[in-house]
């Protein structure tokens, strides 16, 4: 059975039409799409020409003229704060993208207007605010927005969708992070040398989690990893000294190197089957692991991987391990005369 567009259907279709001329050439496909242009109530473009009958002109850029005979205007591209009040002060018109920037910060101070979309770049970059209350309408937080921050708690907006490199990183006092389900990755240094944090709640929906993420999170005791997570980067939980539990989720395909270097409280730890590898310093200095299940799933063991590891004097490893990095199991001082490896294991 052949399936024909009807009018509507096409209107959904021309809506992701970007170049003026192919939009032009909508009316004369046939007889049944000959007004389609006519349909819009907004304009896929900036040109206003084929759209004679919309409702609210789309404004794709700082410099694109005002139509003021049609009803309502939507600013599209990003606009600081103080333009957003201007804009905002002719209640026909609309803006979805407002970053609260640094400027905005000296003139606000920690009060973020409900209209915030964004957080711009350093916005509070090593302020003294204890409290700052983000509005619902925050999606986005940029790259070290509250780097350095005295904020001592966070409520996070139920819709933010990205947090960026550093975001958080260095807030000396802040102790608990409860994330939305709106988030699945964790950018590099999110909350890198929070040294407080001692509750990180992450959701459901966590696929990554970028470099560094908690590094230097020397509070953090325990952390319950999400089974959507498939990739932990290097360095994510380095120097979080008093982190003695975690259990890495079944689908997690990926641990970068130096992931849990100084864990020196970690006790024990359980590779899911889809590792491969363990890379450069994985576990270097885990002074607190006893035992070890290497699995069959896994063929390399990297430079210093459970390099200092002092108290380890049991392991189970597989023969599919095939390649053991220099220093691997070097300082493991115990477990060198019970069990054999090659030499450059134990250099």
């Amino acid at each position: 059975m052949k399936r024909q567009l009807d009018g509507y259907s096409f209107l959904i279709v021309a809506q992701f039409i970007l170049q003026e001329e192919d939009l032009a050439k909508l009316n004369f496909i046939c007889k049944k799409f000959k007004e389609t242009t006519e349909k819009f109530l907004y304009n896929p473009i900036e040109n206003l020409k084929l759209f004679p009958k919309i409702q609210t002109q789309y404004i794709y850029r700082k410099k694109q003229r005002f139509n003021p005979n049609i009803p309502s205007h939507k600013i599209l591209y990003q606009v600081s704060c103080k333009e957003a009040q201007k804009l905002l002060s002719n209640p026909t018109t609309d803006c979805t993208s407002v970053a609260y920037t640094k400027e905005d910060q000296r003139k606000w101070k920690n009060v973020i207007p409900k209209c915030v979309t964004i957080i711009g770049e350093d916005a509070f970059l090593n302020t003294k605010y204890s409290t700052i209350n983000i509005p619902s309408s925050v999606k986005v937080i940029q790259k070290s927005a509250f780097s350095g921050c005295l904020i001592k708690s966070i409520d996070f907006p139920p819709f933010l969708k990205e947090l960026h490199t550093s975001c958080f990183s260095q807030c000396i006092h802040l102790t608990k992070v409860v994330l939305p389900i709106t988030i699945t990755n964790l950018a590099e240094g999110c909350f890198n040398g929070c040294n407080q944090l001692s509750c990180i709640i992450l959701p459901k929906t966590i696929a990554s989690i970028q470099e560094k993420a908690f590094c230097g999170c020397s509070q953090l005791k325990s952390i319950d990893l999400p089974l959507s997570l498939s990739y932990i980067g290097n360095a994510v939980f380095s120097n979080c000294f008093n982190l003695s539990s975690i259990k890495l989720p079944t689908g997690l395909t990926f641990i970068g190197i130096h992931c849990f270097d100084d864990c020196t409280s970690l006790k024990e730890i359980e590779f899911p089957p889809l590792i491969r590898s363990l890379g450069k310093s994985t576990f270097f200095d885990c002074s607190s692991l006893q035992s070890l299940t290497i699995p069959s799933t896994i063929t390399s063991i990297g430079y210093n991987c459970f390099c200092n590891c002092i108290h380890i004097t049991s392991i189970t490893i597989s023969t599919s391990v095939r390649d053991f990095g220099k220093s691997s199991f070097g300082g493991c001082y115990q477990l060198r005369p019970l069990v054999s490896l090659p030499d450059q294991c134990y250099l």
